[in-house]
This record gives structure tokens, sequence and C-alpha cells, in this order.
């Protein structure tokens, strides 16, 4: 008996684990445009809000800023080769023309974020493949 709740227990603390757990779809390409919602004005007297677009090569980094403030909600984007990036945007508010607030970075690699479908950029090169493959005598 000891055993079978041992092993509920343990499910029970490693399940979280793994719900959360979701593939992100590499895109093997250059260029691309990324897009997302608006954010919603916090204020009708603000500034309409900007958006700053960053990018990471991990998923821990606070990410470095590409480009500056937009207020458009795509942002084209090239990719350079050998490198993975995750992509990831931030809504500014802006109030007389300065910035007073900043949100939280939605990350391309964020289910939440996503709409459930995660992704990012893999532009990282295989070597090409052996060739002249021969039988010795």
């Amino acid at each position: 008996m000891k055993k079978i709740i041992s092993l509920i227990l343990l499910a029970l603390i490693l399940s979280p684990a793994f719900v959360d757990a979701q593939a992100i779809t590499e895109y093997n390409q250059t260029t691309g445009t990324m897009a997302w919602d608006a954010s919603p004005k916090v204020a009708t007297a603000d500034d309409a809000n900007r958006y700053q677009v960053v990018w990471r090569t991990d998923m821990v980094s606070n990410g470095t800023a590409v480009g500056s403030p937009i207020t458009a909600t795509q942002l084209a984007l090239t990719i350079p080769v050998d490198v993975k990036y995750y992509f990831g945007v931030k809504a500014l508010r802006y109030q007389a023309g300065v910035n007073t607030a900043t949100s939280a970075t939605a990350w391309s690699s964020d289910s939440a974020a996503t709409a459930g479908a995660p992704w990012m950029f893999n532009t990282t090169r295989a070597p090409l493949a052996p060739s002249a493959i021969r039988l010795l005598p």
C-alpha cells in the first residue's frame, strides 16, 4: 500500500513538468515577418503604444533590442546564419511622447504568448554530406 501511495505522489509531483512541456517549432529560414496583437492603451489620453522587439539566443536572458520602438504590430526580420534566435515583444506606454511604463516581454518560446504554438528561428547549418564513398580493396 505504501508503494502505491508513493507512486501516486511521485506521479502528481512530476506531472506538471510534462504538462507545460511543448515542442517549439523551428524555422530554418533567414527572413520572416513577426506579428502580434496590439495592446490596449492604459488611458485614452495616452499616445499610441509602441512596441520593442527583442531577440535572444537562450531561454533565460532579457534579450537585445531589435531596432527602435515601433507603433506597428509586425516587423520584418532578417536572421543571420548559424544562430538560434527566440524573439520577444514588449509594449511601451507613452504619455506626451515619453515612455512611462513597459510591459513584460512576450516570448516566441512561450506557449501562453503564442496561442499554444511556440516558435524560433534556427539557421544553424549542417556540414555537407560526405562524397566519393567507395569500397577500398
